[in-house]
């Protein structure tokens, strides 16, 4: 019932529930990549574990905020109301423990080469 109204909420009235768990993980990618390139633009800022976790797990506040209350109303607001509020948002919270341990994992390591040595 969800994965069809998330098709019904980008135009795919009547689309199955594979076309719905397409967009939801199709959506779900393009956020991941954005807010992964905006943590290495901002790699100076976020040093710490601690500013990774934050940063993360508030843009993901902010993004379920935007859906929830800005966007879904306007192109789907029955969808709004399908799952209660702290349901949905502890799922983008989860997502954002996820990207938060993942950006961790795979932190770039500064290698210098010292060009006397051979």
């Amino acid at each position: 019932m969800i994965a069809r109204h998330v098709a019904s909420a980008v135009g795919l009235n009547g689309a199955s529930v594979a076309a719905g768990i397409a967009v939801h993980i199709g959506l779900a990618v393009v956020l991941g990549i954005a807010l992964s390139a905006t943590v290495q633009s901002l790699v100076a800022l976020l040093t710490r574990d601690v500013a990774i976790w934050a940063f993360m797990m508030g843009s993901l506040a902010v993004v379920w905020a935007m859906n929830f209350f800005v966007v879904l109303p306007v192109i789907s607001p029955s969808f709004v109301h399908l799952l209660p509020y702290a349901i949905t948002f502890a799922s983008k919270l989860a997502f954002g423990i996820a990207a938060a341990a993942a950006l961790q994992a795979v932190r770039p390591v500064r290698v210098t080469i010292d060009r006397w040595s051979q």
